[in-house]
């Protein structure tokens, strides 16, 4: 049963050590209160720097995106002028075989038309002895006929 409505016959709390309590118990309050503001405070600093420190974070993570997509974009790069450079040497390599064979082909009729010149100098030097050893005959034929006419 609530003691309130009742007349109070108790005079302890009118006693010193009654106010003194009191009084302790609104300091204690009073302070705890002090603390809890400063527990709030410090709890929303704490909430700002865990908030930078993620917002931190996840900067440090698109820094470390970006670089890894500039490394993958340089090494596609890399790759890329590899792979072209390897077309290139092969290019130049078949286009000098090429140069190699039409050289070899032309050599080879180069060498033919040498041989068709040689032989048809050997003829024509055929021809010329010949000719030059019938003119002879004839010559000797009339030489001996003019003998044989004196």
């Amino acid at each position: 049963m609530p003691r309130w409505p009742y007349k109070n016959t108790d005079l302890r709390h009118h006693t010193s050590k009654r106010r003194a309590r009191k009084l302790k118990k609104w300091v204690t309050i009073s302070t705890e209160a002090v603390l809890t503001t400063n527990a709030i405070l410090a709890l929303e600093a704490a909430k700002q720097a865990t908030a930078d420190a993620a917002a931190a974070a996840k900067a440090a993570k698109t820094a470390a995106s970006a670089i890894k997509q500039l490394a993958k974009d340089k090494e596609a790069v890399q790759l890329q002028l590899r792979k072209d450079a390897r077309a290139i040497a092969k290019t130049t390599r078949e286009l000098q075989a090429a140069a190699e064979r039409a050289s070899g082909e032309a050599g080879k009729a180069a060498k033919q038309a040498e041989r068709a010149c040689i032989a048809a100098d050997k003829i024509a030097r055929a021809k010329q002895t010949t000719e030059a050893v019938a003119e002879a005959l004839r010559a000797k034929e009339a030489e001996h006929a003019a003998q044989q006419l004196v």
